[in-house]
């Protein structure tokens, strides 16, 4: 295994560089959007719906970004040059797009909308390309339009079927929603260098640790889903913490999963973590069933 050194946000080989403004700018302005759009709906269900569009991207993203190095971020806001490259990831698949698909499912935006907002991410793709901020592999900015006209007519869509009497989509939602907290609390946890995850599959451990956290994160999620939505009493949320819980011990045990503190800091911290993300998963399954009654 090579050699592991964690380096957090700040400190490392990067000193403040201009490549981290245009992200800082992009993150900020779909801040103010989000606040904008929560302030004017004073309801919580835009920010499930914002978040579950998050676990979506996600998933596309591990499959195109993870696993096949479609592109690459530089913000240069992180030491360790794979984890830096997924933040880039992050600022985008977290807010940006998100934000953008909750405006369109929440407002009904038009085709009109549609083809403007994804134009407009085409050309912040070819500016950020242009500044040297990011680059692609073998995607094409091209691609990029095409998959948000289809997202975004889907984003607008997704509501809809949401209000509808078939659970099963509030369940999907629900899931992607976890996961896309789950994914990034697991980003959050390796940039403090508590944790990494190795099982060789890619030999920079760093890329590894992305992988085998995405398909770590992907699983609890799934567990806190069902405990949730399939029992709906505690005896099922107290089980998919125990599923969660094992699941960790025995990661621990093959070796996959290293700690880099004492474990009895490590649990201070991640047993609270999944307690709460099982909270919100409870309350947004509240939240949800309340929309569907509404709409």
């Amino acid at each position: 295994m090579a050699k592991i050194e964690f380096i957090s946000i700040r400190k490392g080989s990067y000193p403040v560089s201009p490549n981290s403004i245009p992200y800082l700018i992009l993150v900020a302005l779909c801040a103010i959007a989000l606040l904008i759009l929560l302030i004017h709906k004073r309801a919580a269900w835009p920010l499930i719906l914002l978040l579950s569009f998050s676990g979506m991207i996600y998933v596309f993203e591990f499959f195109i970004f993870i696993l096949h190095d479609c592109y690459r971020y530089s913000p240069h806001l992180v030491g360790i040059s794979y984890y830096d490259n997924a933040l880039g990831a992050v600022c985008s698949n977290l807010l940006a797009v998100p934000v953008a698909a909750a405006y369109i499912a929440v407002y009904r935006l038009n085709w009109r909308w549609i083809v403007c907002l994804a134009l407009a991410f085409g050309g912040i793709e070819w500016s950020f390309l242009q500044l040297g901020v990011y680059e692609h592999y073998w995607w094409k900015t091209a691609y990029t339009i095409l998959l948000l006209l289809v997202f975004f007519r889907f984003s607008r869509q997704w509501p809809i079927w949401l209000s509808g009497r078939y659970r099963a989509i509030e369940i999907i939602t629900l899931l992607m929603f976890a996961w896309s907290v789950l994914g990034t609390l697991v980003y959050a946890l390796a940039l403090t260098g508590v944790r990494i995850f190795h099982i060789g599959y890619f030999e920079d451990p760093y890329h590894d640790d992305i992988f085998f956290s995405a398909i770590d994160a992907f699983f609890k999620a799934i567990a806190l889903t069902v405990g949730v939505t399939v029992t709906r009493q505690p005896w099922g949320k107290a089980g998919s913490l125990l599923v969660i819980f094992l699941t960790h011990v025995v990661l621990m045990r093959l070796g996959i999963l290293k700690i880099m503190i004492p474990l009895w800091q490590y649990w201070l911290i991640y047993a609270p973590c999944c307690i709460a993300v099982l909270w919100l998963v409870a309350a947004s399954d509240r939240k949800l069933d309340r929309f569907r009654a509404e709409h």
